[in-house]
């Protein structure tokens, strides 16, 4: 039940993403044309925070429920670690966060410990969801103006993809986000190229690059985590089957459906 539920919020996540947009015609693009960002897309961001941190808090209940074999009643947060912390303080964390999971499942903690940043710099998307969503307020947005001094288009031959080669007037690359508004007044071969697009000035990211990494990762760790109980369930059913009497194998199955509801 609770995995169904952390889907189904991932699931609202994206359609509040495909509703902002990446492309023509869409929020995003009027965002940048007019350098300014309406309540709506706000909200809509802020919604998306919300469905993603709560889909991961529904994943850490389950996995205490399963790990105790008993509804847990109190409060259950999914652990995450900022950009800097300490490894070996990890275990600590999951016992404050995930009741009665270091008795029953440490070896779950290890599994835990794969999402984070400290493990690999490529986790540093959850660090920053946990950043953005626990700020009181609304998080703003930046609209982000760089300057080129020179952009040249051009394409690749192998994909026959579109290629720019940009740099600001001080000859330093100019590093493009996921989407950009490209403003060239002297033409595509010309000079004084614009590249705009918004900013999250709180994790120093732009926005359409943290919302994809952010919905595909908390989707891989739903995926992840739901494979790593049904493998330790079905090998622990596995194991009491043999050797014991019919009544506890019916006994140890309603267990085990207990902890898939």
């Amino acid at each position: 039940m609770h995995f169904e539920m952390a889907r189904a919020l991932v699931k609202r996540a994206r359609e509040r993403a495909d509703w902002i947009g990446d492309d023509h015609g869409t929020p995003y693009e009027a965002a940048l044309l007019s350098r300014s960002v309406t309540i709506e897309m706000h909200v809509a961001f802020k919604e998306i925070l919300d469905h993603l941190r709560s889909a991961l808090d529904y994943c850490a209940h389950e996995l205490c429920e399963v790990a105790t074999r008993s509804q847990i009643l109190g409060q259950v947060y999914f652990p995450i670690t900022a950009r800097g912390f300490a490894a070996g303080d990890f275990r600590s964390r999951v016992g404050k966060l995930m009741p009665g999971l270091l008795q029953n499942r440490p070896d779950l903690v290890t599994v835990l410990e794969r999402f984070q940043a400290f493990s690999s710099a490529d986790n540093g998307w959850l660090s920053d969801l946990a950043t953005l969503a626990n700020r009181t307020k609304h998080v703003e947005f930046a609209i982000q103006e760089v300057s080129s001094a020179d952009a040249v288009f051009g394409r690749d031959e192998a994909t026959g993809h579109s290629t720019i080669q940009a740099r600001k007037q001080d000859g330093t690359p100019v590093s493009l986000p996921s989407l950009a508004l490209i403003e060239v007044p002297n033409g595509l071969d010309g000079a004084g190229a614009r590249f705009v697009y918004l900013w999250l000035n709180p994790i120093d990211q732009d926005l359409i690059g943290f919302v994809r990494a952010a919905t595909v990762g908390v989707a891989t760790i739903i995926d992840a985590l739901e494979s790593e109980l049904w493998f330790w369930l079905l090998l622990h059913v596995k194991n009491r089957y043999y050797g014991v009497t019919q009544g506890s194998q019916v006994e140890f199955v309603s267990e085990f459906a207990l902890g898939h509801k």
